[in-house]
């Protein structure tokens, strides 16, 4: 008797021990059928977009002025998507800068500057 209760109560809590910080997360309610999530997709295949395109010009199958031509006009895709994503986060008070940590902020910016022809 006593230790079916001690089991029920270790498994108590370490259920609360793995839950809790999922809870408490701030960006938790953005990230499964939020309004993020479209928006989400849509970064995700436009930044695809992006570097499919650079491996076709690196291949030879576009000219220099097709690619220029296409990359702006991802670009400008991609980013009409991150300035809607960072106007929902603003509004819901969520803020990525202080969601993540710096060293994987930088990671992520140095990527997305590659992509994006900016290194």
């Amino acid at each position: 008797m006593i230790t079916l209760l001690l089991w029920t109560l270790l498994t108590a809590v370490t259920l609360i021990f793995v839950f809790l910080p999922l809870l408490k997360e701030a960006y938790w309610p953005f990230v499964k059928g939020g309004p993020l999530t479209g928006l989400y997709e849509e970064k995700k295949t436009g930044l695809w977009a992006i570097t499919d395109l650079d491996t076709e010009y690196e291949m030879g199958k576009l000219t220099p002025e097709e690619y220029r031509a296409l990359r702006e006009e991802f670009k400008q895709e991609v980013l009409g998507v991150l300035k809607e994503e960072k106007k929902i986060l603003m509004a819901s008070g969520v803020s990525t800068p202080k969601t993540i940590h710096v060293p994987v902020r930088n990671r992520i910016l140095s990527e997305v500057l590659r992509i994006c022809g900016k290194s």
